[in-house]
């Protein structure tokens, strides 16, 4: 009985901790909360593990939460999918994502992940200590920084601060748009995927460079983004390797008849990677007198008869989208004039016969 009683006691003082006080909220029951609030004087919100069996806490921070500073510790979880957070902070092993919001700084440590496809930081994002970040799309202001042994994956995004990856750490770069200096520095490793790589007018291929600054470099990364007159430094037993990425493929869309445009069909042209899957969508369109509907596919298509549809980028593709023209009673071109109660887009005797029939009847409620 007495062992019962204390951990009543126990579980009472947890759940105390997950409620608001002077400003803070403290998530540890290893269950999902979900803040779409300004927290109280725009206080801090700390995340972590259940104590007693260490269950994952997660939080999912939405659109209308504020918060100065979020804590995501000990295998917790944070998702940031909108508001505003002056600090997000994650270390050991937690687990963020930030797929929209705003974030002032970013800051992961002690074998952290770090996930960002969208959203915007402000500032800096800083990634220490075998944490990881993987970087698909968003923005970030400030630099991008890896250090002690830390990973750095960006295949999309802006970036208009620095790419600093320094001491023992790692970085590869394949995508995303990249307006400040790359630096590779204290044994540190930097891997471009992409091709026409420049360094001072110099056409420089592929291979790997050591422990110098190099200087301005121009190319193109793996997603065909730009790289538009970068400062490029290496320093310190560290290296910047240039290696080719996917091929980049043409997708060209035509439409039969031609005359009723190509805007039926999205998207409507395209370069994609190699081995991307390219969804397809071919809409009706209107050009009166007739209705144009999608009929089939010509091309590589994964179903040539379904108006949604996927192709896969292997090699420069061109598919065209077959449309019939169609005149239909009751389409956008013939709709039904007011009166025809019949719906042969004719108002006649037979109409006013229909209407004749159920005259004066009543179907509203209070005829019930």
């Amino acid at each position: 009985m007495r062992t019962k009683s204390i951990l009543v006691v126990v579980m009472f003082v947890l759940m105390i901790s997950t409620d608001t006080s002077y400003g803070t909220l403290i998530f540890n029951d290893g269950l999902v909360h979900t803040v779409d609030y300004p927290v109280p004087d725009n206080g801090y919100i700390y995340v972590e593990h259940e104590p007693f069996f260490h269950f994952s806490t997660t939080l999912n921070f939405l659109d209308d939460g504020d918060a100065t500073t979020v804590f995501v510790r000990d295998n917790s979880i944070g998702n940031i999918e909108g508001g505003a957070v002056g600090g997000l902070l994650g270390y050991d092993y937690a687990d963020l994502t930030m797929t929209g919001g705003t974030v002032e700084v970013v800051s992961i440590d002690e074998y952290a992940d770090f996930t960002m496809s969208g959203g915007v930081i402000d500032t800096n994002l800083n990634v220490d200590s075998s944490s990881d970040a993987y970087i698909s799309g968003g923005t970030i202001n400030g630099y991008v920084r890896a250090e002690d042994y830390a990973s750095i994956n960006i295949s999309g995004g802006t970036f208009y601060g620095g790419v600093y990856i320094n001491n023992y750490s790692t970085a590869e770069i394949s995508g995303g748009s990249i307006y400040t200096p790359i630096k590779s520095a204290d044994s540190a490793q930097v891997t471009i995927y992409g091709n026409s790589f420049n360094v001072n007018g110099i056409d420089i291929g592929y291979g790997t460079f050591f422990g110098y600054r190099v200087g301005v470099l121009t190319g193109y990364l793996a997603d065909g983004s730009a790289i538009p007159n970068i400062a490029l430094e290496i320093y310190n037993n560290s290296s910047v390797t240039f290696a080719p990425g996917p091929e980049l493929y043409t997708l060209t869309i035509q439409v039969e008849p031609n005359d009723i445009g190509i805007d039926t069909v999205d998207p409507n042209s395209g370069t994609y990677l190699q081995g991307i899957s390219v969804e397809l969508n071919a809409d009706k369109y209107i050009y009166c007198p007739d209705v144009y509907q999608f009929d089939y596919w010509i091309g590589d298509v994964a179903d040539t008869n379904s108006a949604e549809t996927t192709i896969v980028m292997d090699a420069n593709e061109i598919v065209t989208a077959v449309f019939v023209a169609t005149k239909e009673c009751g389409d956008e071109c013939h709709p039904y004039p007011v009166g025809d109660v019949s719906k042969n887009c004719e108002v006649n005797l037979h109409d006013i016969a229909l209407v004749a029939i159920d005259w004066l009847v009543c179907t509203k409620p209070e005829c019930d």
